[in-house]
């Protein structure tokens, strides 16, 4: 699996390349994780897409 997304050091970040970058993570971790909710009996596992620090991320959560 390779996720190709602009250079950021050369000016390519945009709010549109970081929301294409959480259309990515979605559709990465239904191929591996299959349908949502990820949630397991030691957590959980999300896509998230931060509006104010304009930011996505997978993000995993364990449960204690």
């Amino acid at each position: 699996w390779a996720i190709s997304m602009p250079d950021e050091d050369a000016g390519g970040w945009t709010e549109d390349s970081e929301l294409q970058r959480k259309k990515l993570h979605d559709k990465w971790l239904a191929t591996e994780l299959g349908t949502p909710p990820y949630q397991f009996d030691w957590g959980e596992v999300v896509s998230e897409y931060d509006a104010k620090g304009v930011s996505s991320a997978i993000i995993v959560v364990y449960d204690h």
